[in-house]
């Protein structure tokens, strides 16, 4: 038995069964016998028992529900799981991580199993099954198990001593009330190429069947190393490479709003990487050589190859998601359905042997006819409508879900100074405890209410702000958002950016603990908006910009939801006649909170934005005059030349919020005739001003 100094990997799993695991070092998928099962339970949610593993599927075959640690560990190490099945049984996987090792269970992601422990109700007996020369080798207890018992069962992996190219497992079973051994078993199985092995829980029901399991707590011990080290693998059609002395440097980013970035440096002497195209597949795992994560997986674009040196340049810029924008959709033509039907229609019909769509939501019911366009835009309208998430998993499954979906708890807590490069606190003041909503006008008289806050006045002063839209079609909805926006701004809110140097596995939307005295925080909760991981042979970062968890808008509208962002039920054919426009003023169309990428609005007298929140390097102001807007370095401060029309640029789409633009200058037609002496000065400053 080998000895071992550190924990290189935890998780307690328990919870109040509000989100998922920490989607930083797990990510849940789903596997199925054939397309046909369907899933009524499939649940993996921490409680304060464990963390619930819960599936049960239709006639047509098997399915499960997994859970797959993003790390992956170098033998020798050991798992320790304390599990208590309560229905049928329970499954726990080690597996190899390689490419060239294969795929797990028919899925995209790369996991050939080398060991199973499980447990069912055929006859509860654990079980051991080992790959050995690729085929399964099982071993059966004399003991038997007991539902509503909970068992430890830990997992060493060390190397074979009668051929170290091979791996050997000893397992122990032991009860956890009294610590009495319940079985014991090791011999060898095949080895991983990469000579690490990730760990997977699964709830897999039989046909018709279902299964249900607790995992309280979930451990590896072995030997941890400081130095750093990066894998890459490249796909292209059959070749399969894993790159690693090669890799120069790379940057994986995920950010609110956007869909998973990276680009990496190979060297390239003698053009080897030849095969990478625009049809690879790459993979970046990150960490140090006990123990990698994995961080990227997705389409590239045009790689560049430079010489000298010869180095070649890979980009990604929306991973999986990029094969979304090069189908069209034509005649297709829907009638009162459910979003998530149609985003099931699109990727069944386009992308079948392609992506999957197992994780998507119903949302609210619509009717939309489309002709000629892509998947994408198609997906990330009916997302925004739905105030939905959406983008292609690492197992190429298309999930369209609501953001409290999206969201887990990380059992990362940032505490230590010493791993802390830089941090920043910053407070940002736009608070508003008065907040009057305006919504649709019937017979005359618009939907109103007044939310107000005392104490945020007390220690901010009364600050008034009126919002408007006219998709809020009743009383209750516009009250249900007058009051989530007063939760939104009632308070001063922090934005945290924090680097450190290592990497450290969290993804967007987890809720992580802050603590640095030096900068006033102490055990603060944000939530991530933004996280980059950086390698090079100099250093290893991982920068994460946090924000107050805060109030989110969809949250407090989930019971007016059908009323506040139902998408107008208009039949092919049919249009809504538009209400008027006050006059003098333009209204650009912003649905649901969300900018289109490309607006383009005629200048009358006067334009108002709002909302409008241009506070990126890509929020930009266009016209027919290049350049007629841009972004000083100060926050929303825009300088302008006004001309005939204008055109905004919101970085794709990102969530905006509600500060309000009011800009004021001269216009007029170019086809009038006025004289050069009548013309105003286009020169002249301009009266900005945040209201």
């Amino acid at each position: 038995m080998a000895k071992y100094k550190n924990l290189l990997f935890k998780d307690a799993f328990t919870g109040s069964g509000d989100y998922p695991p920490d989607r930083g070092k797990w990510f849940m998928f789903y596997t199925r016998e054939n397309p046909s099962v369907q899933f009524s339970t499939a649940v993996i949610t921490p409680t304060e028992e464990g963390c619930l593993f819960a599936a049960a599927v239709n006639s047509n075959g098997w399915g499960g529900v997994n859970l797959m640690s993003r790390a992956e560990f170098k033998v020798p190490f050991k798992t320790r799981a304390a599990v208590k099945p309560t229905d049928y049984g329970f499954y726990l996987y080690l597996m190899s991580p390689d490419v060239r090792d294969g795929h797990f269970l028919g899925t995209s992601i790369y996991g050939m199993w080398v060991a199973i422990v499980s447990g069912t109700a055929d006859d509860y007996k654990f079980k051991l099954a080992l790959s050995q020369d690729y085929a399964p080798k099982t071993h059966t207890s004399d003991a038997t198990w007991s539902l509503g018992t909970e068992y430890l069962i830990e997992m060493e992996v060390t190397p074979y001593t009668a051929d170290t190219r091979k791996l050997n497992i000893a397992l122990t079973i032991r009860q956890a009330s009294n610590g009495m051994t319940v079985w014991q078993v090791s011999n060898w199985c095949d080895q991983s190429l990469s000579g690490t092995l990730r760990c997977c829980l699964s709830a897999m029901a039989q046909a018709s069947g279902s299964i249900e399991f607790y995992v309280r707590g979930f451990y590896v011990f072995g030997n941890q190393s400081r130095k750093a080290k990066a894998v890459v693998t490249a796909v292209t059609g059959t070749v399969k490479r894993v790159i690693t002395d090669d890799v120069i440097d790379f940057k994986v980013t995920l950010r609110d709003g956007s869909h998973p970035q990276a680009s990496l440096t190979l060297r390239n002497e003698g053009n080897k990487y030849a095969e990478l195209g625009v049809k690879t597949e790459i993979e970046i795992r990150a960490g140090t050589e006990a123990v990698l994560y994995l961080l990227f997986r997705g389409y590239i674009e045009a790689p560049e190859r430079t010489y000298p040196p010869s180095r070649l340049k890979v980009e990604s810029s929306s991973g999986y998601a990029k094969r979304l924008d090069f189908r069209e959709a034509y005649n297709k033509i829907y009638i009162n359905k459910k979003c998530g039907s149609i985003v099931k229609d699109l990727i069944e019909t386009y992308f079948e042997d392609v992506f999957t769509a197992v994780n998507v939501a119903d949302g609210v019911t619509t009717s939309a006819e489309y002709h000629a366009v892509s998947i994408a835009k198609i997906i990330k309208e009916l997302a925004d409508a739905n105030a939905y998430v959406w983008g292609v998993d690492i197992n190429k499954d298309v999930y369209f879900i609501p953001l409290s979906q999206a969201r887990s708890v990380s059992s990362l807590p940032f505490k230590g100074k010493s791993d802390q490069l830089s941090i920043s606190n910053r407070e940002i003041d736009e608070v508003i405890n008065y907040v009057r909503q305006v919504g649709k006008t019937v017979s005359g008289t618009p939907y109103e209410y007044t939310a107000h806050d005392a104490s945020s006045e007390s220690l901010y002063w009364r600050r008034d702000k009126t919002f408007r839209d006219i998709s809020l079609s009743s009383q209750a909805a516009t009250q249900a958002k007058a009051e989530g926006l007063l939760q939104k701004y009632k308070e001063l809110k922090k934005e945290i950016a924090l680097t450190t140097t290592h990497i450290v596995p969290i993804d967007l939307y987890c809720i992580a603990s802050i603590t640095n005295t030096e900068v006033g925080l102490n055990n603060y909760n944000g939530e991530v908006k933004s996280v980059e991981w950086s390698f090079s042979a100099k250093s290893v970062r991982t920068t994460v910009l946090f924000q107050d968890r805060g109030f989110k808008l969809a949250d407090a509208l989930v019971s007016y939801h059908e009323a506040a962002y139902s998408i107008p039920a208009v039949g092919p054919g049919e249009t809504e006649e538009p209400e008027e426009e006050p006059y003098g003023f333009v209204l650009t169309d912003i649905t649901n909170g969300f900018l289109p990428a490309a607006e383009q609005m005629l200048v009358a007298d006067a334009v108002s934005f709002d909302p409008v929140e241009l506070s990126r390097c890509e929020d930009q102001v266009y016209s027919n005059s290049w350049p007629m807007a841009w972004l000083i370095s100060e926050r929303r401060q825009l300088e302008f030349s006004m001309v005939e029309s204008v055109y905004l640029n919101h970085g794709g789409g990102k969530q905006i919020g509600e500060t309000c633009l009011y800009l004021e200058t001269h216009a007029y037609s170019m086809n009038e005739n006025i004289a050069g002496e009548d013309a105003p000065s286009l020169q002249e400053d301009l009266a900005i001003m945040n209201t």
